[in-house]
């Protein structure tokens, strides 16, 4: 039988780790920032139930190089990325 701090930390663990793909999907599906290439919609959540909140922070990484679009004004920015960029935001 493992020590009872161990199953309190593994318990700790999945519960951030499944917090954080929730947070990933809840972005994605109810938020509606679908992602360019619709396999990343299920890398993401994937990546977040082995790197917890340190995952939610990549994820935000890159969605913030690319901003939504609404179809209301072409705006030139410089986005996170260092990329130089035309998007519709």
């Amino acid at each position: 039988m493992p020590a009872r701090w161990l199953v309190i930390v593994s318990w700790i663990s999945l519960t951030v780790a499944v917090g954080s793909a929730a947070r990933i999907l809840t972005d994605i599906y109810a938020r509606g920032h679908r992602l360019k290439m619709p396999v990343m919609e299920a890398v993401w959540p994937a990546t977040a139930l082995y790197l917890g909140p340190v995952g939610v922070w990549a994820y935000l990484q890159v969605r913030s190089c690319h901003p939504l679009r609404d179809g209301l004004s072409l705006v030139a920015s410089r986005n996170c990325c260092g990329v130089a960029t035309c998007a519709v935001s």
